[in-house]
Formats: structure tokens, sequence, C-alpha cells
């Protein structure tokens, strides 16, 4: 005990010593008393001091007595008492341990009852839940038209949290939790090839009758939160991921691991769970905003609302990260937030016309009243056009709050420049958003800064 104490308290560990005076006597018999302590103190100075070795004039039933009452009583505690105190899988394991040392011996006893507990603690929580459905968006502020498509194919996006650790143990879990919640159309399926999961089976399918009657969407595109993960198994990586990948691929389903690390996208890459000959199955990304982002910039581009900049191809050929999940989009001309026919990219009023539409004579259905069309006739001419450089910073935090931004084309980002540690992106605002309006009404100085994104058409009021 001496020289354990001298070394865990030379590497800042803690001490523990051995103190007679608290034994199982004192304890059931309720003594709080320091007397207990005072006699223990005198009687070993006795035994010290005498010439004589008191404990060869004991009778040897004595200590044997001490024994036996020390270990009935552990025994009621343990194999008795503690029925009530632990769960049963837990007073299993203190039986099969009790049994075990009982039978082979102390050590050997201890190392059963220690496997037992690892393969019971394997089975326990590879039975909790991993995988949550959440309700998680972008952190992108569109237009109204973009807005309102968003919003009626919001269920096409599933987001999935994962939590603890992933191992072999809790990937059928997780892939029968994930797959319970994704919805595909049997006519998209495009391939005959099976998924070979350990315990078979397909996503939730839908024929084309059973669609008609059933409003629900089917799903587009998967999305895993794996913020709250602890690590991944390597088994894992090929036995839930690509085995993920594997089971959405004949329905084109891209899968998304959002919060993905430098060390865990190698891992992935390892197992060929993202690989960049097929960047359309599996992505990685450095948020869940981003990978929503993505999602929904594919589904704007599906609707005609946005167009990639470079070859169509390309609409899942987007790099990994967050930032540039977007950079390859660009808003179609003629098509900015609106069904309007004008080859001409959306200008101010009728972005404006928009907003104050009612909703019996929507906009996009070209039924906007004379008297919207006349306020805002009145409206526009208050605002001032201002063309903005990629790169170029609006405005900075602590600048007066003395106009509102209208943002025809282009991308402005709202970046958070308080924290000492690194710029945080707050929200990115497309074609057609309004942003600068909060400090402006509560007359305070600006909360954030305003960057350009890319070139940009702004209207100033």
């Amino acid at each position: 005990v001496g020289i354990s104490n001298l070394v865990s308290g030379l590497l800042g560990g803690y001490t523990g010593s051995y103190i007679f005076s608290l034994t199982t006597f004192t304890y059931r018999s309720a003594t709080n008393s320091r007397m207990v302590g005072a006699i223990l103190c005198a009687a070993e100075l006795l035994l010290f001091v005498l010439p004589i070795n008191i404990a060869a004039y004991l009778p040897h039933f004595f200590f044997g007595a001490v024994l036996v009452f020390i270990a009935i009583d552990l025994l009621l505690d343990w194999l008795i008492h503690s029925f009530h105190k632990v769960s049963m899988a837990e007073y299993a394991i203190v039986w099969c341990t009790f049994l075990a040392i009982s039978a082979f011996g102390l050590q050997a006893g201890m190392g059963i009852g220690l496997a037992i507990s690892v393969v019971q603690f394997v089975l326990s929580y590879a039975r909790v839940r991993k995988a949550t459905p959440v309700s998680k968006g972008s952190n992108v502020m569109r237009g109204f038209h973009s807005r309102t498509v968003l919003a009626q194919a919001q269920e096409t996006i599933a987001v999935f949290e994962l939590t603890g650790y992933i191992f072999f143990g809790s990937v059928v879990q997780i892939v029968a939790d994930i797959e319970s919640r994704v919805r595909v159309d049997a006519s998209t399926d495009r391939t005959d090839a099976t998924v070979d999961l350990e315990r078979g089976g397909a996503p939730n399918t839908t024929s084309s009758s059973a669609a008609s009657e059933d409003s629900s969407l089917p799903t587009g595109y998967v999305v895993v939160d794996m913020q709250a993960v602890n690590g991944v198994d390597a088994t894992a990586a090929r036995s839930c991921f690509l085995a993920l990948v594997q089971l959405l691929r004949p329905h084109g389903i891209p899968l998304c691991l959002a919060h993905v690390t430098p060390s865990l996208e190698r891992l992935m890459r390892a197992h060929d769970v993202v690989s960049d000959d097929r960047p359309d199955e599996c992505r990685c990304f450095a948020s869940t905003a981003g990978a929503v982002e993505w999602c929904e910039a594919n589904i704007l581009l599906e609707q005609g609302i946005l167009s990639p900049s470079v070859d169509t191809n390309t609409q899942l050929r987007l790099k990994s990260t967050a930032a540039a999940s977007v950079a390859c989009y660009s808003p179609r001309v003629g098509a900015t937030d609106s069904n309007a026919t004008s080859s001409a990219v959306a200008g101010l009023q009728h972005i404006l016309v928009q907003f104050v539409s009612s909703p019996s004579t929507p906009a996009t259905a070209g039924g906007t009243s004379s008297a919207s069309t006349t306020w805002v006739q009145v409206v526009s001419r208050y605002f001032e056009t201002e063309q903005i450089v990629s790169g170029s910073t609006i405005f900075r935090t602590g600048d007066s709050s003395d106009c509102i931004y209208v943002l025809e084309s282009g991308s402005v980002t709202l970046l958070n420049t308080s924290s000492a540690s690194a710029e945080h992106r707050l929200l990115r605002y497309s074609n057609g958003g309004i942003f600068g309006e909060l400090d402006f009404f509560l007359g305070q100085a600006r909360s954030f800064d305003a960057e350009a994104g890319s070139d940009c058409t702004l209207h100033v009021l």
C-alpha cells in the first residue's frame, strides 16, 4: 500500500489506504464514534509493545467465525439483496461470476465474469437506437419561389443522427433504422442487382399506383449526421456505410455523410465507401447544413430554378467541402425564383411582388393584383442598384444599419466574426433574398459581416 501510494502520488493520481476502524462490524452496527478508532489504535499499540503474541492465545474459531461472517454478509449483499438494485442482466452476471469462481478458482472465475460482462455490454449497446430521424435544414436564405419548392420537397431529404460508437454490433440496427425510413418508388430501380445485407430486405417500395394514393414523396437524398459519433470501427465502415451505399444505389439515392473528420473520411475511402470514381453515390461534408444545402441545390437544379455553371453531368460531382458545395451552381437566367418567361434575370419589381401577392393570386401564376403591382412600382423607385464584385465586403460588424438589401442575382454570405477562433458562416443568401433588415428595424449596428460570394446585383433601400 505504501509503495502504491508513493507511485500514485508522484504521478498525480489518487492515494489509498486501509482504514481499519471502518469495518463491516461498525457499518452493520451503525457505530459512529471516535472510540472505535481509539480502541483499535490502543490494541494495535499493545500488540507492538508487549513481548508476547496475544493473537496466539485467541481461539482459532474466533478468526474463522469472523471470516465466515464476512463471507456470508458479502454473499447476502451481492447474491440476494442486489436483486432490486441492478438489472436482470447484471444480476445474472453476478451469479455466473460467483459460480465460475466456485468452480474454477478466483482468477479464472473473475476472468469468465469479465468476459460475460463484455458480451452483455456489446449486446445491450447494439440494441440502443443509433440512427434517429431528425428535421434539419440548410442555412441558405433563398427567394420566394425557391423556398416554396423546397418546402414541398422537404420530405425527400431524409436526415438521420448517429450517436455513440459505431461498431459491428450496432450495424444491423443502424441499417434497419435508416432502411425503415427510406421511401422509394419501385419504378426508379435502376438495376436488378440485390444488396447482400445480413438481415436482407430492401427499402420501403411504393408502386406507381400506390404512389398516387399516398401523398408521401419518395426519398431523394439521405443525410447522415455524425457529429455525435465517438468513433467508427473498421468493420462498421464496410458492413454499415458501404452496405447503405449499395442499398441506395439501385434507386439513385446519394448518401451524404456530415460532420466527417479527415481521419474518418480516410477510413471511408479506404473501405471504398467514398470514391472519386463514384461521386454520385456517397460524399462527405463538413456540416449537416452544408450537406442539406447541397441536396436543396440539386432539387432546385432538377426544377430548373438553378443551372450548373459547368456541364449538367456534374450536378452530383461537387467537392466535399460545404463552401464548394454551392459554388458550381448559378441562378438560371429567366427562372430566378419565378416562372417568368422573360429571358432576363428577374428584377427588383418581380422579387418584391412575390412578397405582396395574396395566396389566392400568387405571383408565380401571373395573378398579381393591380394594387400590388402599383405599390411595387412606387416602392421600387426608392431603391438604388449596385453591382458588387465577388469577394467584396458589403458591410462589417459595427457599421451603421441605415439600409436594407434585396439580392437580385448572385450570392451573399453572412459571417460572424465576433469569435476569436475563426469566422463562422451564419447564413447564405441566394437570388431573391432580403437581408440586413433585422438590424435596420432594431436600430442597432450591424451584428455580422456581409460578403459577396459571387458577382451580385443588389438593390439598396
